[in-house]
């Protein structure tokens, strides 16, 4: 029995007192009149104590009178006591009162006896059918106990009584939408706000209700008026930044999560949503400390454990966001958004096996999940199987056609495999659908630089500092980029970016710099700095964390990353140097090396390396190892000399034992911190063969003949041509996407011999 039944006991009871003579004639020993009104004005006036004392008082004279049960259940309900054996006894007494059999429904409903509940309400309607409480009540309980087409009925009927219910239209209209009727409930909250337009809560739900069917603005006009109604409402400026954010409004998003938090500090859901937004705008730092901040109120909010993992993610720290996505997960172990990110972080940790798993979970418990399904498909890629990675793409796509991220992973699958022509279709529907997306840009435009298009390559190779798989940091200035401007007269910084492998390439374009400015400063990595200074004498170099140096800023009229260069001095291929040589080592040092080696005897001095120190992802796909290079050692009249500048004593070890020949290792040099030596060691050498790594790089740029091992028939950097205009030292022997390295290898052997035997280049 709910709070508003004190109104219907009293008016039940007004009923059956005008019977009390005929009560008295039928039972002598029956209250009188008189104490059934006395009953009465203490149930009005609250005195329930005293309601029971005087009820069971009347029931010790008359154990069989149903009114006086009545009002001592009443009394009970009201004290919160156990009011059930009262209700049926009233019940029993009673039985054709509808008030009793009602009453008798809300106190088996408190006793969880549910099945039973409906009874009594049913026996009330069954009574009086136009009783409009017991169809409450009756519909209440039908949707406690999920039977949710019976509670619309009956809400339905109710408002047939008395359309004029607001409330009971918002409780119609929740029914609604959970059981997926959802223009109706629109319309049954629409009708609670046209009977009681100054109830914000009705406002929220209404606005909820919009947000999900996507009718955005509207939801952001109930939002507003709920706060016109509420203005210290947190729940209701959380909401209205919900809607914000979808319509990409994430400036006015994070200024109302931030007000919501200001009137309830300790909100977790304000604090996660705050987070995703500020992850939005980049600010990763920032979303980290509020996620950190929702799970310290509220650990249990599986959402906020996942959001942190993303921004986790972001600032790459992979290994924090796996502990955040597992906690999630613990919480929640069928959240599919939280198995599909982690399939993320595991890719990035190199654990592709893992990977794939954790997205095929995700797929399991949403079959329909776009998301997971495109993050299989890239973690199949990593793993070198293109043709299952093109068959989860699909998926995606048939689950969500406008989804640009999944186009643009079509069209970079299919560019891996040769495919240019299909992928430039993925690529143009992608940035159809989302014309600003970095990542389709960044990876259109790598496509047209490996087809030798450089002028929309370069401008798509602009967008390398947010959409490649790991963006690059870009520092700020407050000088401006050189956008090709003249440079007479004026200075200009060059700083490096990305790998010492990069930065090797791009210093081929110092030399144009030089002619055009009047001084060029160039940052780079530290350890380059006495290798470059060698090689470009009229250069100014510094190491990279000098570049915001308040004198150094005062120098200089712009500043340009190394790889925008050329963008503005490589307008196509034949303005690339044809030596491509621009690196000096000592000349006393290579004499050295040079006596060092020839004493080795007769045949070629080769040096090797063939991986990168980094294997993370898909890397590890795009180098052999050198228990492969059997064919490479076979080859007579040859000396093998390391040049992997890595830890790799035991690989070497290995590889002699494996194919009894000697590879020679100078530990003297530190391949890896000395590049000045390094370059000495490699400028003696008749070839180097390996992969392009930075070791492969600097022998190119010193013009030693260099072989890679390359996966893929092409990449960005050949710029629509069979080697390299970077570095036309280059020569490619490259492993196509469904071979291995076996055959690539006793080709690249094959050739070896020829050069050896005098007839090869």
């Amino acid at each position: 029995m709910g709070p508003d039944q004190k109104h219907t006991i009293k008016t039940e009871f007004q009923k059956t007192a005008l019977c009390g003579s005929e009560i008295q004639t039928l039972n002598p020993g029956a209250p009188s009149p008189t104490e059934l009104d006395y009953l009465v004005t203490l149930f009005d006036t609250t005195r329930f104590a005293e309601l029971e004392q005087a009820a069971r008082g009347l029931l010790e004279k008359s154990g069989y009178c149903g009114v006086a049960w009545k009002l001592l259940g009443a009394a009970l309900y009201m004290q919160g006591r156990e009011p059930l054996r009262a209700m049926q006894m009233a019940a029993g007494l009673l039985p054709d009162d509808a008030q009793a059999h009602n009453n008798l429904g809300c106190a088996l409903q408190e006793a969880k006896q549910h099945e039973a509940s409906l009874a009594g309400y049913r026996r009330a309607i069954e009574i009086w059918p136009d009783f409009f409480e017991a169809h409450i009540n009756l519909a209440n309980a039908s949707r406690d106990l999920g039977q949710l087409d019976a509670a619309v009925a009956s809400y339905r009927q109710a408002l047939a009584i008395d359309p004029n219910q607001a409330e009971i239209r918002c409780q119609l209209a929740d029914v609604l939408r959970t059981i997926g009727e959802l223009p109706a409930a629109l319309e049954s909250y629409r009708q609670a706000i046209a009977l009681e337009p100054g109830r914000a809560a009705t406002h929220l739900l209404l606005g909820s209700l919009l947000r999900h069917l996507g009718h955005l603005p509207d939801a952001v006009e109930s939002y507003q008026r709920a706060i016109e109604l509420a203005p210290h409402s947190a729940e209701a400026h959380n909401d209205l930044g919900l809607v914000l954010r979808e319509l990409g409004q994430l400036d006015f998003a994070v200024a109302c999560y931030e007000r919501a938090l200001q009137i309830k500090p300790d909100f977790a859901a304000a604090h996660n949503n705050l987070g995703v937004a500020l992850r939005e705008l980049g600010q990763s730092e920032q979303a980290v400390a509020s996620c950190r901040t929702a799970v310290a109120i509220a650990d249990h909010l599986h959402e906020a454990h996942s959001n942190l993992g993303n921004a986790l993610q972001e600032l790459g720290q992979i290994d924090a966001a796996v502990s955040s996505y597992c906690r999630a997960l613990e919480i929640k172990p069928d959240f599919a958004s939280a198995l599909s990110n982690l399939g993320t972080a595991w890719r990035h940790l190199g654990k592709l096996d893992e990977a794939v798993c954790s997205c095929r979970r995700a797929i399991a418990i949403k079959p329909d999940f776009t998301e997971a399904h495109n993050n299989l498909g890239v973690a199949l890629k990593a793993q070198g199987q293109l043709d299952l990675a093109l068959t989860s793409f699909f998926t995606a796509l048939s689950h969500d056609k406008n989804s640009a991220d999944v186009h643009c992973n079509i069209g970079i699958t299919l560019q891996e495999q040769g495919k240019t022509d299909e992928c430039m279709e993925y690529f143009d529907r992608a940035l159809t659908l989302s014309p600003n997306r970095a990542t389709t840009q960044y990876a259109y435009g790598l496509m047209h630089l490996q087809n030798g298009n450089l002028k929309d390559g370069w401008a798509g190779y602009g967008y390398r500092w947010s959409g490649s798989e790991k963006p690059l940091k870009k520092p700020v200035f407050k000088k401006p980029e050189w956008q090709g401007e003249p440079l007479t007269g004026k200075t200009i910084l060059i700083w490096g970016e990305q790998g010492v492998g990069d930065q090797i390439m791009f210093a081929g374009l110092f030399g144009d710099m030089l002619l055009h400015a009047k001084r060029c400063i160039v940052a780079c990595t530290e350890k380059l700095i006495p290798l470059f200074s060698q090689s470009f004498q009229d250069v100014k170099f510094i190491s990279l964390a000098e570049v915001h140096s308040t004198m150094l800023l005062d120098e200089i009229d712009y500043q340009c990353p190394a790889g925008s260069l050329a963008q503005w001095v490589r307008a196509d291929q034949t303005s690339f140097c044809t030596k491509g040589v621009y690196l000096k080592s000592k000349a006393e040092r290579v004499a050295y090396w040079k006596n060092r080696l020839d004493a080795m005897g007769p045949g070629l001095k080769i040096g090797i390396c063939w991986r990168s120190a980094y294997l993370n992802g898909n890397r590890y796909l795009h180098y052999s190892a050198l228990d492969q290079w059997g064919p490479i050692f076979a080859v007579p009249g040859v000396h093998f000399i390391n040049l992997q500048y890595d830890q790799c004593d035991a690989e070497l070890e290995s590889a002699r034992r494996q194919f009894g020949v000697p590879i020679h290792n100078f530990s003297e040099v530190d391949l890896y911190n000395d590049l000045v030596e390094a370059a000495a060691l490699t400028g003696a050498m008749d070839l180097v063969i390996g992969a392009p790594t930075a070791s492969g790089r600097l022998a190119a740029a010193l013009g030693v003949p260099t072989w890679a091992l390359r996966y893929g028939t092409a990449d960005w950097t050949s710029l629509g041509t069979l080697s390299t205009p970077w570095l036309p030292c280059i020569r490619f022997f490259s492993r196509a996407w469904d071979g291995d390295w076996s055959g690539v290898i006793e080709h690249l052997a094959s050739q070896l011999t020829l050069k050896v035997n005098g007839a090869g280049r």
